[in-house]
Formats: C-alpha cells, sequence, structure tokens
C-alpha cells in the first residue's frame, strides 16, 4: 500500500524581522502581542497543512479552543489580516482560505527537494519554479486531476494553467470563462459560475456554440421580462447545459392541435400531398 502523499511542513522559517514589517506592524499596533501571536499561530496551522489553511467554522472554533482566545477576537485579527494583505483577501472570500503570495513562495521553497507533490490550482497565486526531479499532479477545487507534469511551471500561471483541449488539459480557462462571463447577461455568483466551468473542459468551438446560444436567449421575451428576473444564474445555467436546449420561441403560428399531439395544417401549402413534392 503507497504510502500517503505529505503535503505539509514539520517546521518553516521565520524572519528576525517580521514584526517590522508593515502588515504585521499594521494587526500588532491594532490587536497588541495577542494579534501578534495569533497571526504567528494562524502561520503554523497553515504551513502544517500545507500552502493554505481552510477557515471555516468547525476550523475557527478549534483554533479558538487551542489558542485560548474568544472566537469573535479571533475573527477580528483575521479580517484585518485580510484588510492588509497579511492573507489574500480574494482567495478567502472565494474559497474561505488563508494562503498568500509570501506563504506559498517559502512553502515550495521548503519542499523543492521532494519527489511529487499536488496542488489546486485555483489556490495558487506565484508562478511554480522549475524542478527536474519533482512530478506535481495539478488538481482543481473537487480533487478533478487538471495535468501531471515532470516539471514544476515557470513563467505566466494564467498561461501554465488554462486548458487547451487535447494538447494540454491546461490552456486557455481563464480567458474562455472571461469570454462567457462578459456574454452572459447575469453577473452573479462568479465563484460558483467558474466551478461549474472547469467541470466541463471548455474548448473555443464549445464556446463559440455557447455564446451564439446566450445572444439568441438575450434576444428572447423570456430573458427579458421583467428586466431580466428570469435568467437563470451563470452556474445554474452551466450546469444544466443550458446551450444545448431548444431555441425560447416567441411568436409562434396559430395552430390547431389534432389527436396524439398531431399538429393540423394551417396553410395551402400544408395540405400537398407528400407524394406530390
Amino acid at each position: 500500500m503507497a504510502r500517503p502523499q505529505k503535503q505539509g511542513l514539520e517546521y518553516f522559517s521565520l524572519d528576525v524581522d517580521m514584526d517590522q514589517d508593515d502588515k504585521i506592524l499594521l494587526i500588532e499596533a491594532r490587536h497588541g502581542i495577542t494579534g501578534f501571536a495569533i497571526v504567528i499561530k494562524l502561520l503554523m496551522k497553515i504551513y502544517k497543512e500545507g500552502y493554505f489553511y481552510k477557515w471555516g467554522e468547525r476550523e475557527q472554533l478549534l483554533f479558538s479552543s487551542k489558542v485560548n482566545v474568544d472566537i469573535n477576537s479571533i475573527n477580528v485579527v483575521v479580517d484585518d489580516c485580510l484588510k492588509w494583505g497579511v492573507f489574500d483577501k480574494n482567495l478567502f472570500e472565494k474559497y474561505a482560505i488563508l494562503s498568500s503570495c509570501g506563504i506559498q513562495k517559502r512553502y515550495f521553497e521548503a519542499i523543492a527537494r521532494r519527489k511529487e507533490i499536488t496542488v489546486i490550482h485555483e489556490y495558487l497565486l506565484i508562478n511554480l519554479p522549475k524542478s527536474d526531479t519533482m512530478v506535481i499532479t495539478i488538481v482543481n477545487v473537487d480533487k478533478n486531476e487538471v495535468n501531471v507534469n515532470n516539471n514544476l511551471f515557470e513563467g505566466e500561471l494564467a498561461e501554465t494553467l488554462i486548458p487547451k483541449v487535447k494538447e494540454s488539459k491546461v490552456k486557455n480557462i481563464n480567458a474562455h470563462f472571461n469570454a462567457f462571463w462578459k456574454a452572459y447577461p447575469k453577473k452573479k455568483s462568479k465563484g460558483q459560475a467558474e466551478k461549474a466551468w472547469t467541470k466541463l473542459q471548455v474548448d473555443e468551438q464549445l464556446l463559440a456554440i455557447m455564446i451564439a446560444k446566450i445572444e439568441q436567449a438575450k434576444k428572447s421575451r423570456e430573458w427579458q421580462k421583467n428586466g431580466g428576473q428570469y435568467i437563470p444564474y451563470p452556474a445554474t445555467w452551466l450546469n444544466a447545459k443550458g446551450w444545448e436546449d431548444e431555441a425560447i420561441q416567441d411568436d409562434k403560428p396559430t395552430s390547431l392541435n389534432g389527436p396524439l399531439g398531431v399538429t393540423c395544417a394551417t396553410k395551402p401549402e400544408d395540405l400537398v400531398r407528400r407524394d406530390d413534392m
């Protein structure tokens, strides 16, 4: 049985002048030595897990119990950490995790000699350093494998991690999603829409079909009614594969429906016998 892959660190470096960093000074100025201690304790939790730490209700309660500080006081400190850039605010708002560029840089430097590692590409804030010895497995937030490579990546992260169908499952996800998001009229729950988009692995051909269907639907009465009230959320539309739905017909010709749903002819040309055609 294979040994489970180790993600976290047993120890991490701490700069001797860390307390002179403006971000940390702001926390200490507002919350005193307790605020500084909370930041250090959170860094310990993050590095123990890897390069990020989930920060949900369960984790908050356990952390509060372990450090013996009121949970509300801890969350005030965390809010200021997000405000002043100790932790990345966008990652927290989208995925409820605590991380930062500095944390990730130090983490990947510390694991440089490992033989393999798994990373979640939505959580990455930095370009990965090159390595000839490490196997990296990239998964999305749902833990579905996106790409396996024998080298850690170098260069623009956005270009490295965007899918291009058969050449590499990692090439154009952001560019394609941005095109979809720009075309879709209801800008709601972007994070959920991105998750749904990642699962679909959309190529340029499918993207073109989607946008054409969206433009068609935008002209329909159903989508225009009450200021777009009945337009589905983008994540809902993606999960339901809305681009495969039949086009919405607003003005249907009057017809008489016969038994078994057979539509009776209403125009002279409809009365022509098939064998006369």
